[in-house]
């Protein structure tokens, strides 16, 4: 484990080489905060990370940022789900109960009305929200699909190695990768690498 470990951080080095080749690397400021331009107005980035499953139910958390690094909400709700309870399956260890889905209706449609959501995968992420809060929202970008469309427009690395997840694609910005699956952490991650793939243009 501890070789196929050195070997992995080893192929990431080689990457990021071959993407920093005979090229300047724009990269965000010291402290993108203050940049005053850093993300429009009305964008809002979010992960929804699924915790737990038992009791004909998903319990999932959501977790929002602004563009000034705000956490404007983290929170766990249940989800209905098709597939029965088992012994083996993960129960939750929150100390609080989660929101039922229709207090998370309630809580999310408003906070999501009129702005534009940026989630990483449009679909398996927006298919975690509730449908009106789908409906409320003005837009739903992709950092995915954009990290893909940076990949060949700028040649960052080889066709074989293009980022699938979310670590992939920071690691490739030279942003500082996660450790956690919290969603309120992701949503700050994906700010960032929305942040940087504007510096690319």
């Amino acid at each position: 484990m501890i070789l196929d470990f050195l070997t992995s951080r080893e192929r990431l080095r080689e990457r990021q080489a071959w993407a920093l080749r005979d090229r300047p690397r724009p990269a965000l400021p010291e402290d993108d905060r203050i940049a005053p331009a850093a993300a429009p107005a009305d964008h809002l980035f979010f992960n929804v990370r699924s915790f737990s499953a038992g009791d004909h139910a998903h319990t999932l958390q959501f977790g929002f940022a602004d563009r000034d690094a705000n956490v404007v909400l983290s929170v766990f709700a249940r989800a209905p789900s098709p597939i029965p309870p088992d012994a083996s399956e993960h129960r939750s260890g929150l100390s609080v109960e989660p929101l039922a889905p229709d207090a998370l209706e309630r809580l999310l449609t408003p906070l999501c009305r009129g702005v534009t959501l940026v989630g990483f995968h449009r679909v398996l992420q927006g298919g975690l929200l509730p449908h009106p809060t789908l409906k409320a929202a003005k837009a739903f970008r992709c950092g995915w699909r954009r990290v893909q469309d940076a990949v060949i427009a700028h040649e960052l690395c080889p066709p074989n190695e293009r980022p699938l997840t979310l670590n992939d694609a920071l690691a490739l910005a030279g942003l500082p990768v996660l450790d956690t699956e919290d969603a309120a952490m992701r949503a700050l991650a994906i700010r960032q690498l929305w942040l940087w793939l504007d510096t690319l243009g």
